[in-house]
């Protein structure tokens, strides 16, 4: 899967947060998790939560 650079406004103290809970390194690291897990919401959604049957 290929990566594209994006800019993005978000609040630095929830940055910081996931940082400090989830234990990553860079800003990278603790929002890169989000758009994955959305997207696997929608595939689920899209599917009727049939992802991974058959």
């Amino acid at each position: 899967m290929s990566r594209v650079r994006i800019n993005i406004e978000i609040e630095d103290l929830y940055v910081n947060v996931i940082m400090d809970r989830f234990g990553v390194r860079t800003k990278t690291e603790a929002v890169d998790p989000a758009p994955c897990q959305m997207t696997a919401a929608c595939v689920s959604h899209d599917l009727g939560g049939h992802v991974g049957v058959g």
